[in-house]
């Protein structure tokens, strides 16, 4: 059931309607919190949407065993340069 949000989340998200698709994304997510794809495309879209705050915070979820791990990983750098908050 998990993917059937993470696809409307996706295909809304591509059409322009951010936030209506990271509403469709957030439901997948709470079906399968550790779904990594799941995970990139909603830290994706808050980027899209200039929340980089928040895609730091789902960046951060993505599991270490994940192959999208490092890919996350140099997201969260890049957002938190985007917002002047490098650690």
């Amino acid at each position: 059931a998990s993917e059937v949000f993470y696809s409307l989340g996706t295909a809304i998200g591509r059409e322009g309607n951010e936030e209506l698709g990271a509403a469709y994304l957030q439901l997948g997510r709470r079906l399968d919190p550790k779904s990594d794809i799941a995970l990139v495309s909603l830290a994706t879209l808050f980027e899209q949407m200039g929340q980089n705050k928040q895609a730091v915070a789902v960046f951060e979820d993505v599991p270490k065993t994940s192959p999208l791990y490092r890919s996350a990983q140099i997201q969260i750098g890049m957002n938190l340069n985007a917002m002047d908050d490098l650690k």
